[in-house]
């Protein structure tokens, strides 16, 4: 899915990736955050290079974003591209808005390992009601 969506789009045109400072990203599987693809005029065999090189670098992630442009988001599925898509845009919307109060802190790798864990042992636990859990 591709997309001009108003705050990733900031980070490409600053030319900045989107580094793992929003645990949505983490229980996304973009621990490696959101790197930056360089510019290359649309559908060119620079810009397809580009988006490999950028994409090579970082294996844990559903998204890039094109300096210059835009954001290029996928997943299994395009309801799963869609919800890649979102997450980048919310989290580079806390990002910008952090930017305010001294700049987002990266999650430190140690703690992205724990955090995919706990996400792990909530998926294996399933939905309980309220009644079950007394």
């Amino acid at each position: 899915m591709h997309t001009h969506s108003t705050y990733a789009t900031s980070f490409a045109l600053a030319s900045r990736s989107l580094g793992c400072s929003y645990e949505v990203l983490v229980r996304a599987d973009m621990t490696d955050g959101v790197p930056l693809a360089r510019y290359g005029p649309r559908g060119s065999e620079e810009s397809v290079s580009n988006i490999a090189a950028a994409l090579q670098g970082a294996k844990s992630t559903k998204a890039v974003l094109l300096e210059n442009h835009g954001v290029l988001a996928f997943g299994a599925d395009p309801a799963a591209a869609a919800r890649a898509n979102l997450i980048v845009e919310e989290a580079s919307q806390m990002a910008v808005f952090a930017e305010v109060l001294g700049g987002a802190k990266l999650i430190p790798s140690e703690l992205l390992k724990a955090t995919v864990g706990r996400r792990d042992d909530f998926a294996r636990a399933g939905v309980k009601r309220a009644e079950q859990a007394k």
